[in-house]
């Protein structure tokens, strides 16, 4: 839901399910509720910020269910009609990918370039750091999960953007 509060400003609020399965790792099979409240903005700066609670409920009774808030915000701004610079930051918990454990700490933040060669067509290219939190028990993570500690992962991206319109696009 997106409601004009001013003609740059809009309130959001939002609520979604999501069902996942994973053929070779079970225990990660479950459920998550999230629901969220935030703000987007349209000006010159333009920008975002969602807060909301999360709930992750594994299928698997020997892992707990987490309840939680997330956060997320970000901005960008066009210079000179062509390049776009954004910035953003999360933090939250997410399922984990590490056999017998069930949850990390996320948090993380990253910057992003693009440039629009034509009204239709813009490449981008993005970098960002991102953490996974293995010590915080916060988050319902099991005994195993100590042994990870922190691990931090560089991520860099890229991709192409052709725009069909008004309100479709294409991201490659």
């Amino acid at each position: 839901f997106r409601q004009g509060v001013t003609p740059l400003t809009y309130m959001t609020l939002g609520a979604e399910l999501d069902r996942e399965y994973f053929q070779t790792s079970t225990y990660r099979n479950g459920e998550e509720t999230r629901f969220s409240a935030g703000f987007e903005s349209d000006g010159f700066l333009k920008g975002y910020g969602r807060a909301g609670y999360r709930r992750l409920r594994p299928h698997d009774p020997s892992v707990p269910d987490y309840s939680g808030l997330f956060v997320s915000v970000g901005t960008n701004m066009t210079l000179r009609d062509r390049f776009q610079i954004g910035v953003n930051a999360k933090r939250g918990t997410e399922p984990s990918y590490r056999e017998g454990v069930a949850y990390f700490d996320a948090s993380g933040y990253g910057a992003s370039l693009t440039y629009a060669m034509r009204p239709s067509i813009s490449p981008r290219v993005g970098a960002g750091l991102y953490l996974a939190d293995y010590t915080d028990g916060s988050a319902g993570l099991l005994p195993s999960a100590l042994q990870y500690g922190v691990e931090k992962e560089t991520r860099y991206d890229s991709g192409l953007r052709f725009d069909l319109g008004q309100s479709l696009s294409i991201d490659l």
